[in-house]
């Protein structure tokens, strides 16, 4: 079975937006017009002995 392809067009990054900017919801119009993007953020959270 081959990957279905979503995107028009690869990934790409944001260079100089702020992380408060990255992290605000898009706009109802924003998401009509397919210009954003759904976000998974993973986190580790362990503490390392020395």
């Amino acid at each position: 079975m081959e990957k279905e392809e979503r995107r028009p067009h690869p990934p790409r990054f944001a260079p100089g937006m702020t992380e408060e900017q990255l992290e605000e919801d898009a706009t109802p119009e924003e998401i009509a017009r397919g210009n954003s993007t759904r976000v998974t953020r993973l986190e580790q959270d362990r503490y390392v002995d020395e």
